[in-house]
């Protein structure tokens, strides 16, 4: 009996590679009515665990997978997902007693996504605990997802959670301590300026030798380009100048007792 898939299976199909596209058809181009295949599909598929290769059965997975979603049953899904996880466990370990497992899968074309993944799963020492999590996840979120969150639960990811919460927050403790230690020369700093010679400086004898800096220049631009009239306005200017000189000068000159200031 030959099966016209609906539109959304033969969308999903396509997106598969040529060869594996082939494959999949064929496996369901002669197949019985959708029903009998995938109750009996579900109960064959929970049964299969211990492989060494595993691209064949994720192909079947994946094309049960198809009918779950049509038939609106997470079962085949689930299993499917158990499946991958397992496949994907086993296809690192092989790696790894290949050589440098990153290495090997990417010679082989498997993508360092699906290689960290395996690399996480790998980490469970017992493979019952994939089940056990896939059951205990699989009753909230998408079904879809499940390989992640199950590798999310694996022991390496959850060290190297642990490993970045500590270093975040060593890295946050050392700031702390940047910060404190910036606190603290800004509050010698501050000390330093607070003096009677710091405040000195600050409020007279630097604008002083700031306006000294400004009169050289002016000075220079008087001789060199000044015309008569811009030499009485500056005339006029240095003598309101001359008269603040003066009681500057005056106001730090010594008075005697009873001496009145002068004007």
């Amino acid at each position: 009996m030959s099966l016209t898939l609906p539109a959304v299976i033969r969308h999903e199909i396509s997106k598969l590679p040529p060869t594996e596209r082939d494959i999949v058809a064929q496996q369901l181009r002669h197949a019985p009515s959708p029903p009998i295949v995938y109750e009996e599909a579900v109960k064959q598929l929970a049964s299969v665990r211990d492989i060494d290769t595993t691209k064949r059965v994720l192909l079947a997975a994946e094309g049960l997978a198809l009918w779950g979603r049509l038939h609106e049953d997470n079962r085949a899904i689930v299993e499917a997902q158990k499946l991958k996880a397992h496949a994907l466990r086993q296809m690192f370990i092989c790696a790894k007693m290949l050589g440098e497992p990153y290495k090997v899968l990417a010679e082989r074309r498997i993508w360092s996504s699906k290689a960290k993944r395996g690399e996480e799963l790998a980490s469970f020492e017992d493979k019952s605990e994939i089940d056990r999590l896939a059951d205990e996840v699989s009753v909230s979120g998408r079904a879809e997802f499940l390989v992640g969150r199950i590798a999310d639960e694996s022991p390496l990811a959850k060290s190297v959670r642990e490993a970045n919460e500590k270093s975040w927050q060593e890295a946050q403790a050392k700031q702390r301590q940047a910060d404190e230690r910036a606190k603290q020369r800004e509050k010698q700093e501050a000390a330093k300026r607070d003096t009677p010679q710091q405040r000195f400086f600050d409020h007279a004898l630097s604008p002083l030798i700031d306006v000294e800096q400004i009169l050289e220049k002016v000075h220079e631009f008087v001789v060199t380009h000044a015309s008569k009239a811009n030499k009485k306005h500056v005339v006029e200017r240095v003598t309101n100048i001359m008269e603040l000189l003066d009681k500057i000068d005056a106001a730090c000159q010594p008075r005697s007792a009873g001496r009145p200031k002068r004007a």
